[in-house]
């Protein structure tokens, strides 16, 4: 495996852990206890601890009226969705990796809209020579 692979592997691999304890996160937190601007920065913070520059935009925002709603804080409610997005840019090596969910908040907790689309590396490369094949 080249060192670009083994990069965007690595990469990918720890957006989809991020995405995924992200997803985790919100789920605890749609008993509506905590605020959504507390998940937001908490979950962006630990994110950019673990990737510090590499890590350079917001890790969800809420989907409304705009695609990209206003991040009021309050709590989580039922029929709120939001975007679960962590990414990370290197630049210097012209290679980046973002995977976005998004999550609809329910009664009971939630439900990934995007369950469907794949985002594990090798979900996403069988999908990318199933596409191959087919054209």
């Amino acid at each position: 495996m080249s060192a670009s692979a083994t990069w965007i592997w690595t990469m990918a691999s720890v957006v989809v852990v991020s995405l995924t304890s992200f997803i985790g996160v919100v789920a605890l937190s749609s008993n509506h206890t905590r605020t959504r601007h507390v998940v937001f920065v908490m979950v962006s913070l630990a994110v950019g601890a673990m990737f510090g520059d590499a890590f350079i935009h917001g890790t969800s925002h809420p989907i409304g009226i705009e695609v990209h709603d206003i991040t009021p804080d309050g709590p989580f409610a039922p029929g709120m969705v939001v975007t679960v997005e962590p990414g990370i840019y290197l630049p210097e090596r012209r290679l980046g990796v973002r995977i976005e969910d998004d999550v609809l908040i329910t009664d009971s907790g939630n439900r990934v809209l995007t369950s469907a689309v794949p985002k594990s590396v090798d979900a996403i490369e069988a999908a990318m020579r199933r596409r191959g094949e087919a054209s």
